[in-house]
C-alpha cells in the first residue's frame, strides 16, 4: 500500500473478519484425539479450473470419485460427509455423482460450514479455501489432494498441511493425518503472518476505527 502512495500512519492492521467466529469457537474447544476405528471425514469439494468447462468438470468429479472409491475399497471403518464448497456451485450436478458412485453418502450445501467441521475428524480438499483456513483454525488435520499440482497452495508452502499427490495414495494420506499436528508456534507464526491477530476480534478493531473516524470529523 505504501508504494501505491499510502501514507503509512493511515494504514492500521485489524485482521480477516471473515474468521472472527472461527478464531473465537476454537478457543473453546479442547484437543480431543481421533478414533482410528471410526474416522470422520469431511470432503470439502473445490472447482480446480482446466483448459475449460469440460476440463473443469472433469477435474471435480474425478476428486470426488477417486477419494469415495479409495475410502470403500479399504475396508476401514470411515464416514463420509460431503459439503459443497463454494456454496452457489450445482447442487443437483454433485448429487446426482454422488449417487451414481454410493447413494448412502449426505451431501450438504447450505448448512453451516463450521458444524461440518467442528464434527469431523479430518478434511479432504484439492486446494487451500476460506473454508480450509477455518478448519485449520479448529486444528483440524487436513489433506490436499494435490493430484493435479496446484502450484503457490499457501498450507502446503507452509507445511501446515499433509500433501497427497498420487490418486492412490488417499488412504496413507489419511492414516498419517491421525497423528498430525503443527507446531502451535509454526501455526501462529502463520496466523501472524497472514491474519494479523488470533482473538477473534477483527470486526470490532474495525467497528473501533469507524467509529473513532466519525468522531474526530464531527
Amino acid at each position: 500500500l505504501t508504494d501505491l502512495g499510502f501514507e503509512k500512519a493511515k494504514i492500521l492492521s485489524v485482521g480477516n473478519p471473515s474468521y472472527d467466529t472461527s478464531f473465537q469457537n476454537a478457543q473453546k474447544l479442547k484437543n480431543v484425539k481421533i478414533n482410528p476405528s471410526e474416522i470422520k471425514i469431511l470432503i470439502l469439494t473445490m472447482t480446480v479450473f482446466g483448459e475449460n468447462k469440460e476440463r473443469t468438470l472433469k477435474h471435480r468429479d474425478f476428486f470426488i470419485k477417486e477419494i469415495i472409491n479409495q475410502i470403500n475399497k479399504s475396508g476401514k471403518k470411515i464416514s463420509i460427509t460431503i459439503k459443497i464448497h463454494p456454496t452457489n456451485e450445482n447442487y443437483v450436478e454433485y448429487k446426482n455423482l454422488i449417487k451414481s458412485i454410493d447413494s448412502t453418502l449426505e451431501i450438504h450445501q447450505k448448512e453451516d460450514l463450521e458444524k461440518y467441521i467442528e464434527n469431523s475428524d479430518i478434511i479432504i480438499t484439492p486446494a487451500t479455501s476460506t473454508a480450509i483456513i477455518s478448519a485449520l483454525i479448529y486444528r483440524k488435520p487436513i489433506i490436499i489432494w494435490n493430484v493435479y499440482g496446484v502450484e503457490e497452495d499457501v498450507l502446503l508452502k507452509n507445511k501446515l498441511v499433509i500433501e497427497c499427490k498420487d490418486e492412490h495414495d488417499i488412504i496413507p494420506a489419511i492414516e498419517k493425518a491421525l497423528t498430525f499436528q503443527p507446531s502451535t508456534k509454526k501455526l501462529e507464526d502463520f496466523y501472524t503472518q497472514y491474519y494479523y491477530k488470533t482473538d477473534g476480534k477483527a470486526s470490532e478493531r474495525i467497528a473501533d476505527k469507524i467509529m473513532e473516524i466519525i468522531g474526530h470529523n464531527k
